[in-house]
């Protein structure tokens, strides 16, 4: 049974190093894997900063391919697939950091339990405990245990047999949510996926409001293109952008993370401002966005 990792970038000059470190040090023997780099066009010398990492690191059976079709990750993951050879796809993302026993788990799995999916932790790190932006991500963003209970898999972790991918297919190529479209459709195929905790990846936190809203722009963008395809998921999601700001729950996890932090008064007030209008901006890009597609879809 041989693992292909599937790894789309862009602009991943600062998380290069590390990741080739993290994926060189697997337990799983080197024979049993290859890895798959798919440059989503990238601008800042990452396609000649990773050419340099391969050659540094000749025992790892890695190579670099290119989809400059569109900005789209799920673009380029679908032609990392057409593109492997292993009997297992693994997907992660190039800013996350793998456990060393992160492949021997999947090979483990696969080799002893009938499973065709496989989600993983992907551990949120926060390494300044008072910086509310990074709590608000760790909460609010892949929880991947929480979304295999929804039945909703993120790529950020993902593992796959090739003959099950096939028959779902590929990923909806769209700027962010692929992985939730890819998701409905295993489900509808009745496909046996499970969250296994021990199959590990750490991701970094984002650290201001501008991170956090450069994110929901993207999910925006996806969320739109994925909505013009269908007139239930518009529903849904407008549903969900207009009622999440007027839960109480979502006021008592951010009250819950805050208490973590050294924030008081006024400063707390500020926050939960900003985090309000960041979700009002949403919505709001959301329909424009949405009319955007419909307008071209037409």
């Amino acid at each position: 049974m041989k693992i292909t990792v599937i790894v789309p970038f862009y602009n991943a000059a600062p998380y290069l190093v590390d990741f080739i470190k993290a994926i060189t040090s697997q337990s799983l023997a080197a024979e049993h894997f290859d890895v798959v780099f798919v440059n989503n066009d990238s601008s800042d010398g990452s396609e000649a900063q990773l050419v340099r990492l391969l050659a540094d690191n000749t025992q790892l059976n890695a190579r670099q391919i290119n989809y400059q079709q569109r900005a789209s990750s799920y673009g380029a993951r679908n032609k990392g697939v057409r593109e492997s050879s292993g009997d297992i796809l693994v997907f992660t993302d190039i800013d996350c950091l793998v456990e060393r026993d992160w492949l021997q788990q999947i090979h483990e799995i696969f080799s002893q339990e009938h499973i065709d999916v496989i989600s993983g932790f992907v551990d949120l790190v926060i390494d300044d405990k008072n910086n509310p932006w990074q709590w608000y991500d760790k909460t609010f963003h892949m929880d991947n245990q929480a979304n295999a209970e929804k039945g909703h898999i993120v790529t950020a972790n993902l593992a796959v047999r090739r003959d099950v991918f096939q028959q779902i297919g590929d990923f909806e190529e769209v700027e962010s949510g692929g992985d939730f479209d890819w998701s409905q459709r295993m489900n509808r195929l009745g496909k046996r996926f499970q969250f296994k905790s021990q199959v590990k990846v750490s991701h970094p936190t984002r650290k201001s409001a501008d991170e956090i809203r450069k994110k929901l722009n993207r999910l925006v963008r996806g969320d739109a293109e994925l909505a013009v395809k269908s007139l239930n998921a518009a529903i849904v999601k407008i549903t969900k952008a207009v009622l999440r700001p007027l839960k109480p729950s979502f006021y008592i996890k951010i009250n819950g993370f805050l208490s973590k932090t050294n924030l008081v008064g006024k400063q707390r007030r500020r926050f939960m401002a900003q985090v309000v209008w960041l979700k009002l901006i949403q919505l709001g890009q959301f329909i424009r966005f949405f009319i955007k597609y419909l307008r071209g879809k037409g």
